[in-house]
C-alpha cells in the first residue's frame, strides 16, 4: 500500500488504520470503517460509466439496505455535481439551493463526497457518504476521503475491471 501524508498526525494515523483495515478485512470492511467516523447511514463506491453510475459497493449502517439497481442514471444523483466539480458535500439537499430541483434530493438529504481517480489520472468514480435525512458534515472529511483514496484505488484497480 502506498503512504499519504496527512495534515496532522492524529489523521494519519486514521489512515494508517483504515490501510490496515482495507488490507486485512477487505473493502466491505473498509467502508464500515469509514462509515462508522461519520452520522451518515450509507457509505458507497460507484463506478462512472456515463451516462450511469454503477455501484461497486454499498455500506448500510442499519443493515437494511436492499440491493435495488446496479446502475443509476448520473443526472439522478449528487454524482452529477461531482462531473464538474471534484467534491460535493450538503448537508441537506432539502435547503442547499444547488440542489432545490435535483433529483438526487429525493433519495439522499445528507451527502459528503469526492471523486475517485486511477492511478494515471483518470477518472473512476466517487467515494461518498450518504444520508436520507440531514446530516452535519464532520470536520475534516472531505480531506480523509482525499488521503484514503489512493489506497483504496490500489484495491479498486484490481477488482472493479475498466471499461475504457
Amino acid at each position: 500500500m502506498t503512504s499519504v501524508s496527512a495534515s496532522s498526525p492524529a489523521l494519519a494515523v486514521e489512515v494508517d488504520s483504515f490501510s490496515k483495515v482495507l488490507l486485512v478485512g477487505g473493502l466491505g470492511v473498509a467502508l464500515d470503517f469509514l462509515n462508522t467516523r461519520t452520522g451518515y447511514r450509507f457509505t458507497f463506491i460507484y463506478k462512472c460509466e456515463l451516462p450511469h453510475a454503477r455501484r461497486v459497493m454499498v455500506h448500510d449502517r442499519e443493515l437494511l439496505y436492499i440491493p435495488s439497481r446496479d446502475l443509476v442514471p448520473v443526472t439522478q444523483t449528487f454524482f452529477e455535481f461531482m462531473l464538474i466539480e471534484p467534491v460535493f458535500v450538503t448537508a441537506d439537499g432539502l435547503v442547499d439551493e444547488r440542489c432545490c430541483v435535483h433529483p438526487g434530493r429525493k433519495h439522499f438529504r445528507g451527502f459528503c463526497g469526492i471523486q475517485l481517480f486511477h492511478s494515471d489520472g483518470r477518472h473512476f468514480g466517487w467515494l461518498a457518504h450518504a444520508n436520507p435525512g440531514p446530516v452535519p458534515v464532520p470536520t475534516g472529511e472531505v480531506e480523509f476521503l482525499h488521503l484514503v483514496a489512493p489506497v483504496l484505488m490500489q484495491v479498486l484497480e484490481t477488482m472493479v475491471p475498466d471499461k475504457g
